[in-house]
């Protein structure tokens, strides 16, 4: 049976929904492929060291916490929380004003915003604290995977300021929003372990950031 106008938005749309579900599919199966042959290859190198008598270390157990606190009832200007939770609602507002275009979110049909507070000169010479924002993309995952809001935002900021140090980095505020009207979004967001490595690597310069 043919397919006619009337019909045609919808074949379209279920088009596009099964052709995003085979390519999540795929990419789920090839990301279980790479962890299989990473496991298989530390297994490989783990043989090959003991039998040179090379004793590997044991493997150490990480747990993250997260900490909740209101926000304050009376705004402190030396308060990083405070200047990036006021920050973060000024960018979401400005997307809710601006919606990101779903292409840019086809894989994980997320949407995720970061705002990153650097000590970094003004236009006038001041130094003084600056926000730079992130967003999430997804453009080609055979190209580079996905790139994340943080690290968005930090590659965004030496941009913006080239002579920033990791000590110049302050703090960052990461929050999902929804994609589109309806949606559900999942917070807090833990980073995920290419932005986990980058934040600790920051994190060695200035340990409160």
């Amino acid at each position: 049976m043919s397919r006619g106008y009337a019909s045609k938005g919808v074949s379209d749309s279920w088009w596009y929904a099964r052709r995003a579900s085979k390519a999540r599919l795929r990419e789920a199966r090839a990301e279980a492929a790479r962890a299989e042959a990473a496991r298989a290859r530390e297994e490989e190198l783990a043989e090959a060291d003991t039998k040179r008598g090379y004793k590997w270390p044991e493997w150490v157990e990480q747990t993250t916490y997260t900490r909740c606190r209101p926000s304050p009832s009376v705004f402190d200007e030396s308060d990083v929380t405070a200047l990036l939770t006021r920050e973060m609602r000024g960018f979401m507002d400005r997307v809710s004003a601006q919606p990101p275009d779903p292409w840019f979110h086809r894989q994980s049909e997320k949407l995720v915003l970061a705002a990153l507070m650097v000590h970094a000169e003004d236009d006038d010479g001041v130094r003084r604290p600056q926000f730079v924002f992130g967003l999430n993309a997804e453009v080609s995952l055979p190209a580079g995977g996905s790139f994340c809001a943080e690290r968005s935002a930090i590659v965004a900021a030496r941009a913006r300021f080239p002579g920033i140090s990791r000590a110049d980095f302050a703090g960052i505020a990461v929050l999902q929003v929804p994609l589109s009207s309806g949606g559900i979004a999942t917070n807090p967001l833990r980073p995920c372990g290419a932005c986990s490595e980058w934040l600790l690597k920051l994190g060695e310069q200035i340990p409160r950031f």
